[in-house]
């Protein structure tokens, strides 16, 4: 709904202000409340207006009114909050009394501007009568994202994924084509693709593999980067290799791929290519023997080399039922249906017109509807003919449609999509990050509940409704990684353009450009280099991500800051910068701060001015000098960084006659919320008993030992990394409860035997379990073949073990849908 998004938020704001900055408004709290109040009665009438603004201009000019009036509002009383808390937070007592003055200022100033937007309210409220808009509040429109049921829809939702319908003939044609005895390269689909890719003939055939997205700002370079970094052994330093590459010219990165495919068998897929010239450009870099090379397009012309194009047909009608019904999470068939949703759902799959994108999002929109209630079914067929009169195609339309449908707090998540690059890896952390850090996450429900869980529900919900897709899952069933359809992400930028003055600024942007610079811009993208782009005004400036590569000249930028008084966002990632000026101090608003990867060398001190930041993002910034001032950020939630130089940790213990052992073992177990643990220094006097860490779930052992001690109950991934036991560590390591991912490097035991019991790893959570260079291998794989829970298998073996595992032994690895086989070598174990 048009305006809805931004009024919710700005609803939402008001009232936290009035909770929590109570003392800071005190003498214009009345004002703020009656601005509350008269924003949130104004939500209730958005929904009729938006119903009758298709051909009527002045009722959209009243919801850009609306939207204008209530952004103007947040402005206005958190640039005075920011103006009054921070002296607060900086000087004492009588620094107080010395500012009180400058408080009744602000106030005055403050209360001049709510009685303006009172003035326009009141303009506004008059012109609502006039066209005659009515309060269509309902519970359905209004529903709180918190009642729904999430562990439910989100596990029900990734299970249902592992198929695709309709896709079957197709992916059996692909995979011959694929298959080294048929000499032509293809050109496909994403969604058939990623079948073909991780099908077990696939798996079993090629020795390397790499999936790497080409979009419309098609980078050689990059696009090579992505290729080698995946086809890493697994001990090989990832972060070293990535520090090589950036260095080094497209040529030579050319060369490096060529060597390292050089008399392998391999399959490489490039997705999404818009670009005649993209597969010309690349081709120098790819063997010729042993290659398969997969292209995924929209245009039948790329590449023009391809000897076989593969066009995917649009679903049939019993398919395109098929997946609806799979979608909405119906356990029913097409004839147990009643006859009623039967004509419903047959006009709303002749809209969808066999696309399955179309299908799959109105799939997730029926889905906590349900189908015996028809009038639900036929609310959304409606929403689909109001949608299409405007909209000039059936999937625009239906996209729109899902985004209309979403509850106020969903839609400002949405809107957020946007501001990632096209065909991008979104880490769901730092999605998790971004929406706290806007202020779109809130405490509800539960006391005690974090603001990352709730973000991590409403993530699971637009997953739910198809709106989000699942790229990599952790081995405790979270989110790790996703992804948005391009159509998805068009949607969300042409809301957020709509709705919260969102703009992207491209390279040769100039003042020739309307857009170019907006007067009232709150969240912006810059693309390229941001050398030659003209910056928004800074007034009203919430977020601001750079976008692309090469250096950053923070100097240019650095009175530009001073300015961004609101911002809350600054993402710097992947840019190089040769320092960070002082002026970042000048931030008081910021809330997350993104340099991962940007060659930085040191922080400046003012960043201890940065009292409201959550989040510092440094990671993959190899050497970096912090400042002392990390301990003054006391909002900081999230700090990550590498500590690659970290090599003495000291810890301070009231006795003196205690040893090293039995100190290690009090120290740690006093860290009681600690969740991830690693240990790489060669101990010989490792205790006997671990500490009892409760929260403990993650951790990782780099030491020799003679056996394996007894470890927390709540693990859940295990990491053993070169070490040498003269116990069969398996009984230890079957009997922990929830143990679900396995890792074992170089391990060797003594008996050079290892044996899992008929009941070892309880209630079959062990899913995921990778083995490099064990030299018992053959007769632990032989135990494998029982373990029916286990999902993924990673064995990095010698050249002799991998082919044995291709051929004669394939019978022990056959039960387990995921296999990965990685060749070390002649001389490997």
């Amino acid at each position: 709904m048009a305006g809805e998004a931004a009024l919710s938020f700005a609803v939402e704001k008001l009232g936290d202000a009035l909770i929590e900055k109570v003392s800071f408004l005190r003498g214009v709290e009345g004002q703020v409340k009656w601005l509350k109040d008269e924003l949130e009665r104004m939500q209730c009438f958005l929904r009729d207006a938006d119903n009758k603004q298709d051909n009527n201009e002045r009722i959209r000019k009243w919801i850009s009114d609306i939207r204008e009036i209530s952004q103007d509002a947040e402005d206005a009383i958190e640039t005075f909050i920011l103006k009054v808390e921070t002296p607060k937070k900086e000087i004492g007592f009588l620094g107080r009394c010395i500012c009180f003055p400058n408080h009744v200022y602000h106030l005055d100033q403050i209360d001049e501007e709510i009685e303006s937007i009172r003035v326009r309210l009141t303009g506004i409220e008059k012109s609502r009568q006039t066209y005659r808009i009515q309060n269509l509040e309902s519970t359905t429109t209004l529903r709180s994202v918190g009642h729904i049921r999430w562990s439910l829809l989100f596990i029900i939702c990734l299970k249902q994924s592992k198929g695709i319908v309709g896709l079957e003939e197709d992916v059996e044609l692909l995979l011959q084509r694929a298959s080294l005895q048929d000499n032509r390269s293809l050109s496909g689909k994403t969604t058939l693709a990623k079948m073909v890719y991780n099908h077990p003939r696939i798996i079993v055939e090629f020795e390397r593999r790499a999936w790497v997205c080409v979009s419309k700002e098609f980078n050689p370079k990059e696009v090579i980067k992505e290729i080698v970094l995946q086809l890493l052994d697994p001990l090989e330093d990832k972060l070293k290799v990535l520090e090589i590459l950036d260095k080094q010219q497209v040529p030579l990165l050319y060369h490096l791929l060529h060597e390292r495919l050089q008399g392998k068998r391999y399959f490489i897929i490039l997705d999404d290519v818009w670009e005649q010239g993209v597969w010309e450009s690349l081709a120098s870099a790819f063997p010729d023997e042993g290659a398969r090379m997969l292209l995924t397009s929209r245009k039948r012309d790329i590449p023009k080399c391809a000897s076989y194009i593969h066009d995917l047909k649009s679903l049939d009608h019993n398919n395109s039922w098929k997946l609806l019904l799979e979608r909405a999470s119906i356990e029913k068939t097409y004839n147990q249906l009643p006859e009623a949703l039967i004509n419903i759902g047959n006009e709303i799959l002749r809209k969808c017109d066999g696309l399955p994108l179309a299908i799959i999002v109105v799939g997730g929109m029926l889905k906590d509807k349900c189908y015996t209630m028809i009038n639900e079914w036929e609310n959304v067929r409606k929403g689909m003919n109001s949608q299409l009169r405007r909209n000039e195609s059936s999937i625009s339309a239906i996209l729109a449609m899902s985004y209309h449908d979403l509850p106020p707090k969903l839609k400002s998540c949405f809107l957020c999509l946007g501001f990632f690059p096209e065909d991008a890896t979104i880490w769901a952390k730092k999605l998790v990050g971004l929406w706290i850090a806007q202020g779109l996450i809130n405490v509800e429900g539960e006391k005690g509940e974090t603001l990352e869980n709730i973000a991590r529900r409403y993530l699971d919900e637009l997953i739910n409704r198809n709106l989000i897709q699942v790229k990599d899952m952790s081995f405790t069933d979270r989110v790790k990684s996703c992804r948005v359809h391009d159509l998805v992400r068009d949607l969300s930028m042409a809301k957020a353009e709509e709705e919260t003055r969102f703009e992207v600024l491209k390279e040769g942007d100039n003042k020739t450009n309307p857009k170019s610079s907006s007067n009232k811009s709150r969240h912006c993208t810059i693309s390229r280099d941001p050398k030659r782009t003209i910056y928004p005004n800074p007034i009203h400036l919430r977020s601001l991500f750079y976008h692309g590569q090469g250096e950053l000249d923070c100097s240019s930028t650095s009175s530009y800051w001073k300015s961004c008084g609101l911002l809350r966002i600054l993402a710097m990632e992947n840019f190089h910068l040769n320092y960070l000026p002082d002026s970042i101090g000048s931030l008081i608003g910021l809330k997350y701060l993104g340099l991962r990867n940007t060659g930085l060398k040191e922080l400046p001190s003012s960043m201890g001015c940065l009292k409201n930041l959550e989040v510092l993002d440094v990671a993959q910034v190899h050497v970096l000098k912090m400042p002392n001032v990390i301990w003054k950020m006391g909002s900081l939630r999230h700090l990550y960084m590498e500590m690659t130089s970290l090599r003495k940790l000291s810890i301070l213990l009231e006795k003196e006659d205690l040893n090293l052992t039995s100190s290690f073992s009090i120290s740690l177990a006093m860290l009681e919320n600690i969740v991830c643990l690693e240990f790489m220094y060669p101990l010989h006097d490792v205790p006997t008993d671990f500490p009892l860490v409760h929260n403990l779930s993650e951790l990782t052992l780099n030491l020799r030992m003679t056996r394996l001690p007894n470890l927390p109950p709540n693990l859940t991934k295990l990491s053993l990394v070169k070490t040498y036991f003269t116990q069969d560590p398996i009984p230890v390591l079957e009997m922990l409860p929830k143990l679900s991912y396995l890792k074992l490097i170089g391990t060797i035991c003594e008996g050079r035997e290892m044996v899992i019991t008929e009941n070892g790893f309880p209630q079959l959570r062990l899913k995921r379990l990778e083995l490099h260079q064990i030299i018992n291998l053959e007769m632990l794989l032989e135990e494998l073949r029982f373990m029916t829970s286990l999902q993924e298998l990673t064995i990095a073996a010698s050249t002799m073990t991998i082919s044995k595992l291709r051929d004669v032994d394939s019978y022990k690895i056959s039960n387990i849908p995921s296999v990965n086989l990685i060749d070390m070598g002649q001389g490997c174990l």
